[in-house]
């Protein structure tokens, strides 16, 4: 693989992680604007850090170096708060969430191919800056308070697989299906011809028995004229004999294909319906981003809204819930607007 190629490889990955952190810091930033609680918030700000420090390390691997710039300087504002020499005002976190946003963007950029010159990430680094306060100098205990912060990550137990990956294996999957029944109907055409081959012996050992007769000591006494050569005789006689070896023959053969039949069923309806429940995905992930939107528009419109979402286990397929995250949004959208009044009106 060339160099070109595999970076491109590398950008697609980085994509599906950048487009990850962006949702697990709009999550962690909605949860400190409601959380009270110091300890609570320290555990936030540390899965921030985290969020940022990733970000950071893995768009340097790629030479995405707008982004690499902006998460470095997002995760230096963090240890400042982090260190307790500044604290997390609600302007800071509006920068935080327009941040959250830059990098969206920039993912929707890079997945169109274009550059993040110019792009609303890197007109917003000169921002991330917390106003008046220096950068704390290099000293040990900014390392260790850093090397306590951010330990290694477990390895994660599961394995990323894009949406074309998976329909491709769904058809795959479909193949192996329609194999099993063509094995079924193959199967029942062996049956068939062993049916066949039973009527045929049937009718055979009438004829057999005839021949035997008729070629008897008492028969040739009687008829002295041979009507059949001995050699004709002999092999009519050995037909039977090659009949029933045949039939035995078939009958392990059709044990045979109906075990491969039953194994082949069994197998291709186990990957049918693992592939379909991988497929599956609770409803909450056709909710992603609401919760922000709804912050949104009440800090434009000043409207007090609490989002609760019920029955969000519920799976549905990938394809479904695709189409429902649009509808959806617009829905929420009118609810907000349309359907509910300010507390002064109410």
């Amino acid at each position: 693989m060339d160099k070109d190629k595999l970076m491109e490889r590398l950008r697609s990955t980085f994509l599906e992680e950048l487009e990850g952190g962006v949702k697990d810091l709009n999550r962690d930033l909605l949860a400190l604007e409601k959380e009270p609680a110091v300890e609570a918030r320290l555990e936030i700000h540390k899965t921030l850090f985290r969020t940022a420090h990733s970000l950071k390390g893995a768009s340097r691997s790629v030479n995405l170096h707008v982004i690499e710039e902006a998460c470095n300087r997002m995760e230096e504002m963090l240890s400042k708060i982090r260190d307790g020499q500044e604290s997390f005002t609600p302007d800071l976190l509006r920068l935080f969430f327009e941040a959250a946003d830059a990098l969206e963007d920039a993912s929707r950029l890079l997945r169109q191919k274009k550059d993040l010159s110019g792009s609303a990430l890197e007109d917003m680094i000169p921002r991330l800056t917390i106003q008046g306060s220096a950068s704390p100098s290099p000293s040990l205990k900014n390392e260790s308070v850093s090397q306590k912060v951010t330990p290694p990550l477990p390895a994660e137990n599961f394995v990323k697989i894009t949406p074309e990956k998976m329909d491709q294996l769904m058809m795959e999957c479909g193949g192996l299906l329609t194999a099993q029944r063509r094995s079924e109907l193959r199967t029942a055409d062996l049956a068939g011809m062993i049916d066949t081959l039973g009527h045929w012996k049937e009718e055979w050992n009438g004829v057999d028995n005839a021949i035997r007769k008729f070629h008897s000591p008492k028969a040739e006494a009687a008829f002295p004229v041979q009507t059949l050569p001995e050699r004709v005789v002999r092999v009519l006689r050995r037909s039977k004999d090659r009949m029933r070896e045949l039939e035995n023959g078939l009958e392990r053969l059709s044990k045979g294909m109906i075990g491969d039949a039953r194994a082949l069923e069994q197998t291709s309806g186990l990957l049918n319906e693992g592939i379909r429940r991988a497929r599956m995905l609770p409803f909450s992930e056709a909710c992603e981003g609401l919760e922000r939107i709804i912050r949104d528009m009440t800090v434009t419109n000043g409207k007090e809204v609490e989002f609760i979402l019920k029955g969000g286990e519920v799976e549905l397929d990938r394809a479904i819930l695709d189409k429902l995250r649009d509808p959806l949004f617009h829905l929420i959208r009118n609810a907000v607007d349309h359907g509910l009044e300010k507390p002064e009106e109410r």
